[in-house]
């Protein structure tokens, strides 16, 4: 009986990668607008009041629906993010020092897809 229940455990350990793949690869499809959104924004006003670029003339400084729309989805975002990838672990006894952080990177391929292809 014991060895049952650590083979069910070992099948379950594996399956937290695809599962990971999957659900982070789409949540980053969605976050694409948010996260590119958020570059936007930093570029035109963090990085362009530290002088490391030159702000877009298109961009006012008064544009603070842009800039709450950007912080309010990013946080969504994150906030779905971490939660769902807390039940995905929790139910696949996925090794958190690998689960963590292959899952934001898994996050973050389709914008850099997206700024590579654009």
């Amino acid at each position: 009986m014991g060895s049952s229940q650590n083979q069910g455990a070992t099948s379950r350990k594996w399956i937290c990668w695809p599962v990971s793949l999957v659900v982070n690869g789409g949540l980053g499809y969605l976050a694409t607008l948010p996260f590119s959104l958020l570059v936007f924004v930093l570029y035109n006003t963090l990085f362009a009041w530290l002088g490391w670029v030159k702000k877009d003339t298109k961009f006012d400084d008064e544009t603070g629906f842009v800039v709450t729309f950007t912080v309010g989805t990013t946080l969504a975002v994150l906030v779905v993010f971490v939660g769902v990838n807390y039940l995905v672990a929790r139910l696949t006894k996925a090794p958190r020092r690998w689960y963590w952080p292959l899952s934001a990177v898994v996050l973050l391929i389709p914008l850099v897809l997206q700024g590579i292809l654009h």
